[in-house]
């Protein structure tokens, strides 16, 4: 071994002059390998003390944060930094623990960047109160207050048995979710939800669950799988639904701010305020930007039943739009049902009305059209449009047309222009104009005109309806309304059939009267002419006469209120002529 610098072998001088080589040279070198070594050195220093670096560059994050956290360092290495048993907030009650958590660090050109993440077993606990999410001491981590659009993080997750727990306003909500992947696309994953009870205020649910798939593509999350309720109760709108699913197929903007999608939808049973269903389905694609929502929806009902109507089925088709988080409200869209049928309370009130008029030529009449009704119920088919508009108490809504056929395939009512409308200010407000017929009914046809101050006024005619030896005309008839839902009526009838004790040809009554729901009914406040070909009662017979009908003190003839019904009349004089039994008679008088 060389004992100084001299003993050691020189280069060739050719080498040497081609190299550079020389004593400058040489001590550059002896620099290097100095420096070269205490680099070595403090690498090997670093790795020694690499966990108490760590440890000072993670708490450094961690207090630049604000955040209370503890944890426990398994390992570190160029590439990665590994935590265990990770509490953030009072141990006590904590906001988020982590078992196990692995980050990767992928070195640049600059500062190293985390390039993925790997959570296993993290618990969240958080609330949602007053329509304000809350985690804790992570809120000021979560919710800067920043004006800067979300945006994924670019780096990928491993998402091991992630699970959290919100307690909300509505009730506690568990959720578990895994995946892996990058986030700005290529994470797939599955995500559930449960919610076993729902407490809503006046609505409550049991049962509630969400389960499905997740993916992100191009920074857009992506959810498909179905959402579930047991059974969902309203006391106050007397809403019941059971059985209830939501197949969703919805897609988030990349800004977490809008949602775009289908749902389907399907519930075993349905109850409204005394209206039931056997079931309900349907499809919407839907789309919820901000505060606007867009959705084209049909909605399927079967075995529709109401006090008042029944179907076999019912169809809505339509586009919605919400406006300003729903406080103005569009719709539009067609109508269709099918097997319509009476329902029990009106198909009662018919038969009460039978009942009541059995010794009367309108017996026969409503049981004919109780009947001809039976019948035209087997496969009837309705159709519609309509145009719904709402804005803070008030809605308007708008029947351009309307039809609907009897299983005879004839027409039984056909609407246009029909427009309701609604709101504070006073009772609802009815115009348009309509028609009925068919096979064993009555042929009426209709017009209602809105007029200022919040009346209407309606003109209707009904053809000759007969039934069983009976005749029913209404030439005339106008019914106004007022702003206080008040209705005042006159008109004319004429009829022909049987009476009690009787029977009556070519009897023609003029009309007159009003209603109210305070008052009751009021009928002929003033005198009437009343006309006829002929009048029998019992064995008298009257002919080609008239008589003139007044209203005694108490101001009407006919009164229906809540004391019951009361009929009382008096003539100014009589005139008549006739045959009590075969013997011919004349009758004159004063006031009777």
């Amino acid at each position: 071994m060389p004992d100084s610098e001299q003993d050691v072998p020189d280069l060739e001088p050719d080498a040497a002059a081609d190299a550079g080589v020389g004593p400058r040279a040489k001590r550059r070198w002896r620099i290097a390998f100095v420096l070269l070594g205490m680099f070595v050195l403090g690498l090997g220093g670093l790795w020694l003390t690499r966990e108490r670096l760590a440890d000072r560059i993670i708490a450094g994050q961690i207090e630049s944060h604000g955040l209370p956290v503890t944890y426990r360092i398994e390992s570190i290495s160029a590439g990665e930094q590994v935590l265990r048993d990770v509490v953030v907030g009072d141990p006590a009650h904590p906001d988020l623990t982590i078992e196990r958590a692995a980050i990767e660090i992928e070195p640049t050109l600059g500062m190293p960047v985390v390039s993925k993440v790997t959570l296993i077993r993290p618990r969240l606990y958080g609330s949602y109160r007053g329509g304000e999410f809350s985690f804790g001491s992570l809120d000021k981590l979560l919710f800067t207050g920043t004006k800067k659009p979300f945006r994924w993080p670019a780096l990928g997750l491993t998402l091991v048995d992630g699970r959290a727990r919100i307690a909300s306003d509505y009730g506690p909500i568990g959720i578990k979710a895994e995946g892996r992947g990058p986030l700005r696309g290529g994470f797939a994953g599955t995500l559930a939800a449960v919610a076993p009870q729902v407490d809503g205020g006046d609505c409550k649910g049991t049962g509630a669950s969400l389960y499905g798939k997740v993916k992100i593509t191009a920074e857009r999350p992506h959810f498909v799988g179905p959402l579930r309720l047991a059974r969902l109760n309203c006391t106050k709108s007397a809403l019941a639904l059971g059985n209830v699913g939501l197949q969703l197929d919805a897609k988030f903007d990349s800004a977490m701010d809008g949602i775009e999608g289908t749902a389907g939808l399907s519930a075993g049973t349905a109850a409204w305020q005394g209206r039931t269903a056997a079931a309900l389905g349907g499809q919407s694609n839907f789309a919820l930007r901000g505060a606007e929502l867009t959705a084209r929806y049909t909605l399927r009902g079967t075995a529709i039943q109401s006090a008042e109507a029944g179907a076999a089925a019912l169809s809505l088709e339509g586009i919605f739009r919400g406006h300003g988080r729903f406080a103005r409200i569009e719709s539009e869209g067609t109508l269709g049902a099918s097997g319509l049928r009476l329902g029990s309370e009106f198909e009662r009130t018919l038969l009460q009305a039978q009942n009541a008029a059995k010794a009367s030529f309108v017996a026969p009449m409503i049981q004919t059209m109780r009947g001809a009704l039976q019948r035209e119920s087997r496969n009837s088919q309705l159709s519609a449009s309509y145009v719904l508009r709402k804005t803070g108490d008030g809605f308007d809504l708008v029947v351009p047309r309307g039809e609907l056929h009897g299983g005879s395939g004839q027409l039984l009512l056909a609407v246009s222009r029909l427009d309701l409308s609604s709101s504070s200010a006073g009772s609802p407000r009815f115009s348009g104009n309509f028609t009925t017929g068919g096979a064993g009914l009555p042929q009426i046809s209709g017009r209602i005109e809105r007029r200022p101050n919040r009346s209407a006024l309606a003109r209707l005619t009904m053809a000759e309806y007969s039934a069983k030896g009976g005749r029913l005309a209404i030439p005339q008839l106008t019914v106004a309304q007022l702003a206080n839902g008040a209705l005042g009526y006159s008109g004319v009838a004429r009829m022909s059939g049987a009476l009690p004790g009787g029977s009556a040809q070519n009897l023609v009554i003029p009309l007159d009267g009003n209603w109210s729901s305070s008052g009751g009914l009021a009928a002929w406040r003033g005198c009437v002419p009343v006309q006829f070909d002929r009048l029998v009662y019992a064995n008298l017979t009257l002919e080609k006469r008239g008589l003139t009908l007044c209203p005694t003190r108490n101001g009407a003839m006919l009164r229906i209120d809540r004391k019951g019904t009361r009929f009382a009349a008096g003539v100014s004089a009589l005139n008549l002529a006739g045959r009590l039994g075969n013997t011919p008679i004349r009758i004159a008088s004063g006031p009777v």
